[in-house]
């Protein structure tokens, strides 16, 4: 790609690694991340704590106050 002088270049890039413990956020904004494709159903349960069917995007809840109290 050649861009020449006056040109603007827009480059969107997926989100970066937030702030704060990922366990701690919203339950329901990571399932939206899941549904969006942000993220996978694996990567909200392994590194957010949160479980979400990866077929219909619903988020689980029970499984996940679960899973966040096995925490230590």
């Amino acid at each position: 790609m050649t861009v020449a002088q006056g040109d603007l270049v827009l480059h969107k890039r997926a989100g970066g690694g937030g702030s704060g413990d990922p366990w701690q956020r919203d339950p329901e904004r990571v399932a939206r991340d899941v549904w969006n494709e942000k993220v996978s159903a694996g990567v909200a349960r392994e590194h957010r704590g949160v479980v979400v069917d990866p077929e219909s995007g619903r988020l689980d809840t029970a499984a996940t106050a679960a899973l966040r109290r096995t925490r230590p």
